[in-house]
C-alpha cells in the first residue's frame, strides 16, 4: 500500500489526543491509520505519551543541570551548542559515534542511557520533563518556538550569571560547536562558527575570555554566506584557557583539548611564579600595583597571578614568608 501523507487535521488530532487519550479513542479520531503508523508519526512530530514522560521523570535527573555547579554550567553550554530543546517538553542530544564516550558521560550525569538509532554513525539520548525543561530554557535565555540555529539566546539573561558560570558555559559551547586543531607547523587554532544571528553571544564570549587572558585576542569575521566565525591562533591564550579549564575540573572533550599539550601549561605557570617571585623579592615582599607592573612591562604577571590559583597561592605564601 503506497504511503499516504498525513493531513493537517490528522497531525492536529495526534497533537491533541496522543499524549493522554486511550489507544481506541485515538484510532477512532484518526481512522484508516494503524497504531504502529501513528506511533511513528508521533515520534517524527516529537509527541510522547504522558505515561512515558512520567517514567522519564522518575528515572532521570535533569534537575542536575540547575544545581549551579561549574559542571552543570559546562553541560548547559554543551547543550546550548549541540542540544535540541523540543518545545518545553524535552531535551535531546545527538552526536557522532566518535564522541560516544562524551555523550555517555553526560547521560550518566543525568542518570539516563544513550541509544544507537538506525542512522549511521550516530548516538543520542532524549529526556522528557515538562517541569525542568522550561526552567533550563529560561536560564539559557532561549526563545520559545524559535529555531536555535538562527536565534541567539537573550544576552541580558546570560549576564545574570557570574564570571565563572559564564566561563564554564562558554567552554561547554566550544566543545559542542567549536574545534581545536593543530596544523602541519604545530600551530594550534581554536575555531568556532555559527549563524550571524549569534553575533551578540560571540561579543559576550570574547569579552569574558579577555578577562582571563594576558594577550590581545583576534576579532571574529562574518562570511558572505551569513555565518560568524572566530579563529584564535594565540598559543599563549589557548594555554591559559586550558589552564583555567583544568583548575575548574570541567568534563571537557579530551579529543579537542589534547591538541594543547599540558606541559606548556605547567611551563607557563612555572614562568609566572618565577618572575612574580623576583618582583615580590625586589619590592620588599609586596606585590606592586597594576600601574607599576604595567609601566615596567610586567602587567601580564599581575593578571596571571589574579587568574591562576597555583601562581596566586605560591606568591601569597612567598609574600607572607618575606614580611
Amino acid at each position: 500500500m503506497p504511503y499516504k501523507k498525513y493531513t493537517l487535521e490528522e497531525n492536529n488530532n495526534l497533537q491533541l489526543f496522543y499524549p493522554t487519550s486511550s489507544k481506541q479513542f485515538i484510532l477512532s479520531k484518526i481512522p484508516n491509520r494503524t497504531w504502529v503508523a501513528l506511533q511513528q508519526q508521533a515520534k517524527k512530530l516529537g509527541i510522547r505519551r504522558i505515561a512515558d514522560e512520567r517514567k522519564d521523570k522518575k528515572t532521570t535527573n535533569l534537575k542536575r543541570l540547575l544545581d549551579g555547579t561549574m559542571e552543570s554550567f559546562y553541560w548547559l553550554g554543551f547543550l546550548l551548542a549541540d542540544g535540541n530543546f523540543r518545545g518545553k517538553r524535552s531535551v535531546r542530544c545527538e552526536l557522532s559515534t566518535k564522541d560516544y564516550q562524551h555523550l555517555e558521560k553526560l547521560a550518566k550525569y543525568l542518570n539516563t542511557t544513550v541509544k544507537y538509532p538506525n542512522k549511521r554513525n550516530s548516538i543520542l539520548f532524549e529526556i522528557y520533563d515538562i517541569d525542568v525543561v522550561p526552567k533550563i530554557i529560561e536560564l539559557l535565555g532561549l526563545k520559545h518556538n524559535k529555531i536555535k540555529t538562527y536565534s541567539c539566546p537573550k544576552i541580558e539573561t546570560l549576564l545574570k550569571l557570574n564570571q565563572s558560570e559564564l566561563f564554564a558555559l562558554f567552554i561547554g559551547f566550544i566543545d559542542g560547536d567549536g574545534y581545536i586543531k593543530r596544523n602541519n607547523q604545530s600551530c594550534t587554532y581554536l575555531i568556532i562558527s555559527n549563524h550571524v544571528s549569534w553575533k551578540p553571544f560571540y561579543d559576550l564570549m570574547i569579552q569574558q575570555f579577555k578577562k582571563y587572558s594576558l594577550y590581545d585576542l583576534p576579532k571574529y569575521t562574518i562570511t558572505k554566506k551569513g555565518y560568524i566565525r572566530w579563529t584564535c591562533g594565540q598559543r599563549n591564550f589557548l594555554v591559559e584557557l586550558k589552564c583555567v579549564v583544568k583548575q575548574m575540573k570541567l568534563p571537557i572533550l579530551k579529543r579537542k583539548w589534547s591538541e594543547i599539550p599540558t606541559n606548556k601549561i605547567e611551563n607557563f605557570v612555572d614562568k609566572v611564579v618565577k618572575e612574580a617571585e623576583e618582583i615580590v623579592e625586589k619590592n620588599g615582599g609586596i606585590l606592586p600595583s597594576v600601574r607599576s607592573l604595567k609601566n615596567n612591562g610586567k602587567r601580564y604577571i599581575y593578571r596571571a597571578i589574579s587568574n591562576h590559583p597555583e601562581a596566586f597561592k605560591h606568591i601569597k605564601r612567598r609574600t607572607s614568608n618575606t614580611k
